[in-house]
């Protein structure tokens, strides 16, 4: 799972709710995502040109003609374009994403240079899981609802936090066949498939802790928990995108001509298991 949580807001963004004519170089203007992960290879970038607010999200223009580039330790790495509009990444192997390194974007578009810089943070430390199984059992019919759990069993995941960093979260279910909660019914799963649950804090948080309950859950089996540390450039994004439509104004951005995110994330795993009750 990528954090690419807010294309839509970003690009269906600015002007105002007023009839303000757009300019050809405002309708140009270049929206970036773009996430490294440490230890991973360089594979998510997208570009798309900026919409005035209230234009339909179906018009957004996806960019494919541009040139994209990484630099590190003093290198220029010239990404490829991708199979999806609008995607590039890099397909060889010599460009490493590494702890507390500092990594830098150019974009040529349009004759116009767009830049951004970041550097990759540390993974969560002292990351722990208080129990590896969890249980989870219908509730009787009659017992105060058709659906709960009898189980009060959770699962709560630690890691230190002395610096106020920001963290995310990810819970997804990693097996092949994944079998429901609900029905029972059984079907393919693993990292691509439809088992995959996000957890709640899809925001990014200055927090040390996560708790699990079986009912936030929705399959049995096992699973991973992924915890991202994030930079603060991408917290910042999150927050100026709560906005009130009646007074918008220009999402946090860390792009030098141009919108949006340049950023990097490092995290490590905890895994656990969801059983029957029996």
């Amino acid at each position: 799972m990528r954090p690419i949580l807010w294309i839509s807001a970003v690009a269906l963004f600015f002007l105002s709710c007023e009839n303000t004519p757009v300019s050809q170089a405002f309708s140009q203007r270049i929206v970036v995502q773009a996430y490294l992960y440490a230890g991973e290879p360089v594979r998510d970038f997208y570009l798309t040109e900026l919409l005035p607010y209230g234009s339909d999200e179906d018009s957004i223009q996806k960019i494919n003609d541009a040139q994209v580039s990484v630099i590190y330790n003093g290198n220029e790495f010239l990404l490829s374009r991708g199979e999806n509009d609008g995607h590039y990444f890099y397909g060889d192997t010599n460009l490493n994403v590494r702890m507390g390194e500092e990594y830098q974007l150019k974009i040529l578009y349009d004759d116009v240079v767009s830049s951004a810089s970041t550097v990759v943070p540390a993974p969560p430390e002292n990351l722990q899981i208080s129990n590896s199984e969890i249980t989870f059992e219908m509730a009787v019919p009659g017992m105060g609802g058709n659906l709960g759990q009898r189980d009060s069993s959770e699962i709560e995941i630690t890691w230190s936090n002395d610096d106020n960093s920001y963290f995310y979260v990810l819970i997804e279910n990693v097996d092949s066949v994944q079998e429901s909660f609900f029905d029972g019914t059984s079907f393919p799963g693993g990292n691509n498939g439809p088992g995959r649950f996000m957890s709640r804090i899809t925001e990014p948080s200055q927090t040390d802790h996560y708790i699990i309950r079986p009912m936030e859950l929705e399959y049995y089996g096992n699973f991973r928990a992924k915890i991202f540390r994030v930079n603060q450039e991408y917290a910042d994004l999150y927050e100026s995108l709560d906005q009130d439509s009646r007074n918008l104004t220009e999402p946090a951005s860390n792009i030098t001509n141009g919108l949006g995110i340049f950023t990097a994330f490092n995290s490590d795993s905890v895994f656990f298991k969801v059983l029957h009750a029996e």
